[in-house]
């Protein structure tokens, strides 16, 4: 205990400042992303899963939180979800995680696209080109949704 606090006290004091550190904040559209901009990772899993259904809810409350989608619409699709899946996980876990997920104020991005828990290992992942261009399902999703705006502007002219 005192050296643990020792060491936490000197991390305090030595905590590098200024200019020199970098902090990136990650920042939250305003506009709902809607689904048709969603990578194939995430549309995969509102399939429906025979496995792998606690960590495809994790990932599906983190990437709708962080791409603005408000609480009651989050609550409707994940249950949508769920009866889609072949054995569906507890009303009461489901409700505990969405109660969990409306508890935070911050977004929490969802795992990464190289977590190979979650993606590969479900065998959800996007093609492995998607993978390589973009860290995150939210970068996907929003990237999607910006090229199909500009194209829409393009065309509108």
């Amino acid at each position: 205990g005192l050296i643990i606090q020792a060491y936490d006290w000197w991390g305090k004091i030595h905590e590098k400042k200024g200019p020199d550190v970098e902090k990136r904040d990650f920042i939250v559209s305003k506009d709902m992303i809607g689904e048709e901009y969603f990578p194939a990772c995430i549309k995969k899993i509102l399939n429906g899963m025979e496995d792998g259904k606690k960590r495809g809810l994790f990932i599906l409350l983190n990437f709708f939180k962080s791409i603005n989608w408000k609480d009651e619409d989050i609550e409707k699709r994940i249950k949508e979800w769920n009866a889609k899946n072949r054995e569906p996980l507890g009303v009461s876990y489901i409700q505990g995680q969405i109660n969990w997920a409306k508890k935070q104020k911050e977004s929490i991005l969802p795992p990464n696209c190289s977590t190979k828990a979650y993606y590969s290992d479900l065998r959800i992942a996007c093609n492995p080109d998607v993978c390589k261009k973009f860290k995150n399902p939210v970068n996907c999703a929003k990237w999607n949704e910006k090229i199909s705006k500009k194209q829409q502007k393009v065309e509108k002219k």
